[in-house]
């Protein structure tokens, strides 16, 4: 359902979306799993910190769907970044993006990475290093204590 109500509210959406993006803001509002979107961010933050998937993993269709390849972990990270893509650079130039990285099913299957961080460099106006940074950070905003992270304790017996 969350689909259908976004893709009504961008008007015009290409049949095709990069993952991230559909995926992404689908699970930031309607959550996923029976799980609220709080609790989907919750885990994405976990999955960062536990160095299960990186930023650049999903942003292509090849990484999303085969370096990833698992919504479990895929999915959750998206919604993370969607929300801090519509933090920092607000609605607008978020449906904009959505739109450009939208289109037909050998258009997005060809996006690089390269022309996706490119894309979201022209459109917030920010140097994609500085995404990286503010990303992480804004990840961290989502941890909660009750998801185990794995932290290495060599000293432990």
């Amino acid at each position: 359902m969350t689909h259908l109500i976004i893709n009504y509210t961008l008007d015009s959406v290409p049949l095709y979306t990069l993952p991230f993006m559909q995926e992404g803001l689908a699970c930031m509002c309607g959550g996923r799993w029976g799980k609220s979107p709080e609790v989907i961010n919750q885990l994405g933050s976990a999955i960062l910190k536990n160095n299960l998937c990186n930023l650049d993993d999903i942003l292509t269709l090849q990484g999303f769907n085969v370096t990833v390849g698992m919504p479990d972990i895929s999915y959750p990270v998206s919604s993370l970044f969607v929300g801090y893509l519509i933090e920092t650079m607000g609605m607008r130039d978020f449906k904009r993006l959505y739109l450009d990285l939208s289109g037909s099913s050998e258009g997005i299957d060809d996006y690089s990475k390269e022309c996706v961080i490119s894309k979201i460099e022209i459109l917030s106006g920010l140097p994609f290093d500085s995404i990286r940074v503010g990303f992480l950070e804004y990840s961290v905003m989502h941890e909660d204590g009750n998801i185990l992270v794995y932290e290495d304790n060599s000293d432990a017996v």
